[in-house]
């Protein structure tokens, strides 16, 4: 075979080598690419939940001062703006309680929601007394915005009291929390229903009276 038969030979294997170097060459940028994403995704979370911690034990440094200066709600007061019923539920059930141990306390109500395609919601309003609202859910002193193919998670408002949102909508299961400073929580979990339904569900709570009560802190703002 005379040299100018070798080079063409050649010139395909060399051609398909070229080929083959750059996809490789693409492929290792892409999974650089990837785990430079992945690295900042991480960072952001750790970012995240410093803050989290740092707002956490500050909000409890603070609460420390005051504990045994915010009285609690009668739970009867609470388990009272508990919806007698939601869009398309019935209640099947409310309780409320009050606990105390040493100078930490609150008061508790609890309502169950079901409709007849086997949706439950359920709506807890707590009074955290002394403890506080703020240091009792950390979530609050952050600002959340995440989203994955199925969930997604958001700090936001609910009229002019901060809120975290959350639903799955793989498993039909949402989650809003309401934070009423200095001290009422409200925790609305839903499972087999939308986030609308949630939504919903919050929109039947007084808030204003809540906010307006004598017992928690938040008759001073």
């Amino acid at each position: 075979m005379g040299d100018s038969g070798m080079i063409r030979l050649l010139v395909p294997v060399m051609a398909v080598a070229v080929m083959f170097a750059c996809s490789k060459v693409e492929e290792k940028q892409q999974a650089v690419e990837k785990m430079a994403a992945a690295s900042d995704q991480l960072a952001k979370s750790v970012e995240q939940a410093g803050k989290a911690m740092e707002g956490a034990a500050k909000a409890m440094e603070d609460a420390s001062a005051g504990i045994g200066k915010a009285p609690t709600t009668d739970f009867r007061e609470l388990k009272a703006l508990l919806p007698e019923s939601l869009p398309d539920m019935k209640r099947t059930d409310a309780k409320g309680e009050k606990v105390a141990f040493g100078g930490f306390g609150g008061a508790f109500a609890e309502g169950s929601y079901n409709d007849d395609k086997g949706g439950h919601i359920s709506i807890k309003i707590s009074d955290m007394g002394g403890i506080g609202a703020m240091a009792a859910a950390a979530w609050t002193m952050v600002e959340i915005d995440s989203e994955q193919d199925n969930r997604y998670e958001k700090t936001t408002k609910i009229g002019e009291f901060k809120a975290r949102e959350s639903y799955d909508k793989s498993s039909k299961s949402g989650e809003l929390d309401i934070a009423i400073p200095d001290s009422i929580i409200i925790e609305i979990r839903g499972n087999g229903v939308s986030m609308e339904a949630v939504k919903g569900a919050a929109a039947k709570i007084d808030l204003a009276k809540l906010a307006a009560m004598k017992g928690p802190a938040v008759a001073k703002k």
